[in-house]
């Protein structure tokens, strides 16, 4: 069933433009700035959005805040202004740690976390233990993890820092192969980080997944059914998946359509595939469902579709973004699941999106 649905907040106005198979009711809103590649998280009642490029490459340090339960919206500041950041949240804290910053000499790797604490409103910082962009975060039990990333110098690291919130203290541990453009996401007691590009030279992309058992502080590894970078990755249920992704090498372009998927009750790997094979794409869930939305299909043209998946029945289907972008960054809180950012339609001159698409009521 479609509706249209205008509500007018403030400066803030919200369009519906679908829904998807009579699931959800899908709206519109802005960013209080454009930007690709930034950083999305959630935690209390409040879905953040940090940092990213702007059409120039520029970084920006804005944090746009949506609270679910009032919808009104609220901007905050981080405290080095980055892209190509990583998000994550653990208890009453989102973290944005990492990415690339800008100075007169060019541009270089940050170590900078920027830490969030819903419960009182207030804002600090920590640092990782080296300078990476283009890593991956997620959260487990009470860890927060960043790793995967890129140190600049042709070099890409497996440090992992995991930061306790029941201690307040920083540690690293390792993954088994340093990479960039990992994915991450955790289900149950694992934290996954999955595929990336691990030869800078060649572009050779990682069927390696990292697992880390936060109840036996342990890890493993397992593959991916096809190595690649750019997946988006995202838990619901019992299930982490992780969807599209560009296995080309040397350093071609190709996207793919499959989605590996790992069930943490069983510890068995299945696979599906999207209606659509795209890499860049970015992935949340909410209720019982698991959203893949964007991205980008061939020779950088950006998508607009959103496939979604159904923990329950085991059912794909499909619905569409406002508008077809890439470099977007994606979360959920409360019934709303939000895709933010990105860049849209002539990659030289465009490379930027004003709108967060909202999913609400997918339950």
């Amino acid at each position: 069933m479609r509706k249209t649905l205008i509500v007018l907040a403030g400066l803030w106005s919200l369009f519906a433009v679908a829904a998807a198979h009579g699931q959800g009711t899908w709206s519109t809103a802005s960013l209080s700035q454009p930007r690709e590649y930034l950083a999305a998280t959630s935690v209390g009642d409040c879905a953040l959005f940090g940092g990213g490029d702007d059409a120039n490459g520029w970084k920006s340090n804005t944090v746009d805040i949506f609270n679910a339960v009032t919808g009104q919206w609220s901007q905050a500041y981080l405290s080095q202004a980055r892209g190509h950041l990583a998000a994550t949240s653990i208890g009453s804290y989102a973290l944005f740690g990492g990415g690339t910053y800008h100075v007169t000499a060019g541009w270089f790797a940050s170590s900078r976390v920027d830490i969030f604490n819903a419960g009182t409103g207030q804002w600090s910082t920590a640092s990782l233990s080296q300078e990476m962009s283009s890593l991956a975060a997620t959260s487990v039990g009470n860890y927060a993890l960043f790793g995967g990333g890129d140190l600049g110098s042709a070099s890409f690291s497996s440090i992992l820092d995991i930061f306790n919130t029941s201690t307040g203290l920083w540690s690293t541990a390792s993954l088994s192969q340093g990479r960039n453009s990992v994915a991450a996401t955790s289900v149950g007691n694992y934290a996954l980080f999955a595929g990336g590009l691990y030869s800078r030279g060649v572009w050779v992309t990682s069927n390696t997944v990292d697992i880390f058992n936060s109840s036996t502080g342990e890890w493993s590894t397992a593959t991916l059914s096809r190595a690649r970078r750019r997946i988006a990755a995202t838990s619901v249920g019992d299930y982490a998946l992780f969807g599209g992704g560009d296995y080309g090498s040397g350093g071609s372009h190709l996207c793919g359509n499959t989605v590996d998927i790992f069930n943490s009750s069983t510890g068995e790997w299945s696979t599906a595939t999207l209606s659509q094979a795209r890499c860049g794409l970015a992935a949340t869930s909410v209720g019982n469902y698991a959203l893949f939305g964007g991205g980008d299909y061939t020779a950088y043209v950006p998508c607009n579709t959103v496939d979604i998946f159904n923990a329950v029945t085991g059912q794909w289907s499909t619905a569409f973004l406002s508008q077809a972008r890439d470099g977007l960054a994606a979360t959920s809180v409360g019934d709303y699941a939000l895709f933010g950012g990105g860049w849209s339609a002539g990659f030289t001159h465009l490379r930027q999106c004003l709108f967060v698409t909202i999913a609400k009521s997918y339950s």
